[in-house]
């Protein structure tokens, strides 16, 4: 049984401030999504870059090098399946980023679904050889991904969202659907993007994104790890989210006003940071194991349509990572992430992180050999006793 530590990632969204009515006022998923989906990117950037400067290496890293396991939600799923099924560096990423541009798809108050496909069909075409691309990835390195949504006829399942995977998994596993179509799935958010059927022809299921409900699927990826990896340690837990919820407040008189209660109960629906804090207590007594990074002030201001304000999710962002105690928990999660590829080096102070190196190779391309890049640690390599299946125990 391989023993080599697990990196787990969540990627989540955040609701803004206005949400969409029935009268579709405000926004929709990608509000925390869209826009506010970039500061996630920046902060696995700073993740990756240091990672790139202590092995001292000439390309740019590739997250799903390093983590086992990428699960998103929303514009979250989007960036999930970016990095982990299509294989891309966080720079690349970025640069792809834009085809989730607001203003590519709206169309009279309503999003353009269409347009969103043939989008990404193209991007897949370009980066894998094939638009109609399936989710399952056979190949033995692969990360793997799942993506977060939810049948239309039954948003609050009483067995959480439907997750559309690259991987088998034994029990109940969900339909191999087409990469676009589970990018479709986990951004379809009510009001705005039509819902998506997927399945057999002949018993087709409609699905909207999850954002309602499972913002922050970071217990959807320890259940997954459990199921997929069982016995094995864990390095790190990673949630990331696109900034706090604001204060949620009842209308007054809800009777008369009933669109305004309807807008508060959609607005509880953002549980990302209570989800964060609820998973925090679980792992309260394991240090430096579950870190979450979400940036605290500024972003929920930002609102879908701003394309133009990219700068401002910089700019927060930027002052977010720069805080010190951030700044420690981004190399908390370095360590982990090299540690967990770390082998015996030529030296005391030598030790070689094994990194696959391996590109798609759904093109027709050929698959490079593992490379074993030099790092010296700064400090002393953790032993990451904790195992998957004693992360049940930590709730109590």
């Amino acid at each position: 049984m391989d023993d080599k530590p697990l990196c787990l990632l969540a990627l989540g969204q955040q609701y803004g401030s206005s949400l969409a009515t029935i009268t579709r006022v405000a926004n929709s998923c990608l509000d925390g999504g869209g826009i506010r989906g970039l500061s996630e990117l920046l902060i696995l950037e700073e993740v990756m870059g240091r990672i790139k400067h202590d092995l001292d290496m000439a390309d740019d890293p590739l997250p799903a090098d390093f983590f086992d396991l990428i699960g998103g939600t929303s514009t979250g799923g989007l960036i999930a399946l970016l990095l982990g099924r299509v294989r891309l560096s966080v720079p690349e990423a970025r640069k792809e980023y834009e085809i989730f541009s607001v203003k590519t798809y709206l169309k009279s108050s309503k999003f353009d679904s269409w347009t969103l496909e043939k989008a990404v069909k193209s991007l897949l075409g370009r980066r894998l050889g094939n638009g109609e691309k399936r989710m399952l990835d056979r190949s033995k390195s692969s990360c793997k991904v799942f993506v977060c949504a939810v049948p239309q006829q039954d948003v609050r399942s009483r067995n959480g969202p439907r997750l559309f995977r690259t991987y088998t998994i034994r029990n109940n596993p969900t339909f191999n659907c087409t990469i676009w179509e589970a990018c479709r799935a986990t951004s379809a958010a009510p009001t705005y993007f039509d819902p998506i059927e997927i399945g057999e022809e002949w018993e087709r299921e409609a699905f909207v994104d999850a954002g309602l409900g499972y913002n922050n699927p970071i217990e959807q990826v320890l259940e997954e790890a459990r199921l997929v990896f069982p016995g094995r340690r864990i390095a790190c837990i990673v949630s990331i989210g696109t900034g706090l919820a604001r204060v949620l407040k009842f209308p007054p008189s809800p009777r008369t006003n009933p669109l305004k209660l309807i807008e508060a109960l959609k607005t509880m629906a953002t549980e990302s940071d209570t989800t964060a804090e609820r998973v925090q207590k679980r792992f309260q007594n394991i240090k430096d194991t579950y870190l979450r990074f979400s940036v605290d002030r500024g972003l929920n201001d930002i609102k879908l349509e701003e394309w133009e304000n990219l700068g401002e999710v910089r700019t927060y962002t930027t002052g977010y990572l720069e805080q010190d105690t951030v700044s420690s928990c981004i190399d908390t999660v370095v360590v982990a992430l090299l540690a967990s590829k770390a082998g015996q080096g030529q030296g005391e102070s030598t030790t070689q992180a094994q990194i696959s190196g391996s590109q798609s190779v759904e093109m027709g391309g050929s698959q490079r050999q593992p490379q074993m890049m030099r790092w010296r640690p700064d400090r002393p390599i953790p032993s990451f006793p904790l195992r998957i299946e004693a992360i049940a125990d930590t709730s109590t």
